[in-house]
């Protein structure tokens, strides 16, 4: 016959795991390869006129579907009120 094992609670990490945790990660990171300044300057220009020019485009369409959605609303009202007032 089988046994149900009953699933047990995760252990929290010990400080000392935690801390051999720390140093692999900065190592494999270090590995990597490091930037130099001017590189890591460079590529947040780079982000930052990506993200200016994407908020510029979104503002844009948002404006685009304004007018779209307010044209025919003002067009129409404007129509009324020049029946109303009669077409001379």
């Amino acid at each position: 016959m089988s046994q149900i094992v009953a699933a047990t609670p995760r252990k929290l990490v010990s400080g000392r795991t935690s801390l051999l945790l720390m140093f692999a990660t900065a190592a494999v990171v270090s590995a990597t390869g490091v930037m130099a300044a001017g590189e890591v300057a460079t590529a947040i220009t780079d982000l930052q006129t990506q993200t200016i020019t994407n908020i510029g485009l979104v503002v844009t369409a948002a404006f685009a579907v304004l007018v779209v959605s307010l044209v025919p609303d003002i067009g129409l009202g404007l129509a009324k009120k020049w029946i109303k007032k009669g077409a001379s």
